[in-house]
């Protein structure tokens, strides 16, 4: 079970790391992506804190931009990408930290866009219907890092 901490989030399939893009897109939005670890690691550490009395409900944070991990509400084009917000967002993450899913609303789950593990392969949210049991896409590894300040 994910405990509040911060993280490094690897894709189970991918084994690459939830990455929040530097910079906005054309449309202003920042992408979340998959790419291997890198310089500097604060676009891949994520600051994960549990809502009190829930086990798994939590809100999902960028520690380089300070942005919550959302689906993009805003999506034009019904890719239903991942990207970072400057509102909290809730979630929910269930199952072992290596292998957990990461879900929005009960109905939607964070998954790599189908599994693929090159650098900058973007993070998709897709319906409830479509989660599989066992789909690797869809597991995510939280790998606790140790944060100074």
């Amino acid at each position: 079970m994910v405990a509040t901490g911060y993280y490094q989030i690897r894709n189970v399939a991918g084994g690459t790391f939830l990455t929040l893009r530097p910079a906005e897109d054309e449309q202003g939005r920042r992408i979340v992506e998959c790419r291997p670890p890198y310089q500097p690691v604060q676009d891949q550490i994520w600051r994960v804190v549990i809502a009190d009395g829930y086990a798994n409900r939590c809100t999902i944070q960028n520690v380089a931009s300070g942005r919550y991990l959302a689906r993009d509400e805003n999506d034009e084009n019904d890719e239903n990408l991942l990207v970072g917000v400057e509102a909290e967002t809730d979630w929910q993450v269930g199952g072992p930290v290596d292998e957990s899913i990461i879900r929005f609303q009960d109905y939607f789950y964070a998954e790599l866009d189908n599994g693929n593990p090159a650098p900058g392969t973007t993070v998709h949210s897709r319906l409830m219907n479509q989660h599989e049991p066992g789909r690797s896409r869809q597991r995510w590894c939280f790998v606790h890092v140790a944060i100074e300040n």
